[in-house]
């Protein structure tokens, strides 16, 4: 179980044995939140001061697309060892993005 809140997620560290692993996420926060994650760990690639999706795509990030405040969604996916990043890019109405106000934790994929 991931929640997400405004802007954090609880928990941030998170570490699951390789293989098909689903989260149960819920968003607790008052605006809608995302969980995506970005294989080898590290920053969120930017660009011009936001974050960079053809980077993130082509760097193999997946996500469960955003979903509104009081609602439970579930994420699938086959999971290989490694570290990810995890985070959410959805845009603040300040013009910056949830991670740039420190939504971004690690997830740490161990050999089943």
């Amino acid at each position: 179980e991931i929640v997400l809140k405004d802007y954090s997620f609880t928990p941030s560290e998170l570490e699951v044995p390789a293989g098909i692993t689903t989260f149960e996420v819920r968003n607790e926060g008052d605006t809608n939140h995302e969980l995506a994650f970005l294989p080898g760990g590290g920053a969120v690639p930017m660009k011009d001061g936001a974050p960079d999706e053809a980077a993130l795509e082509e760097a193999g990030a997946f996500e469960l697309e955003g979903f509104g405040p009081d609602t439970t969604c579930n994420g699938t996916w086959d999971l290989e060892p490694g570290t990810y990043a995890m985070f959410c890019i959805i845009e603040t109405d300040e013009g910056t993005t949830h991670y740039m106000e420190g939504m971004q934790g690690t997830l740490t994929v161990t050999k089943s």
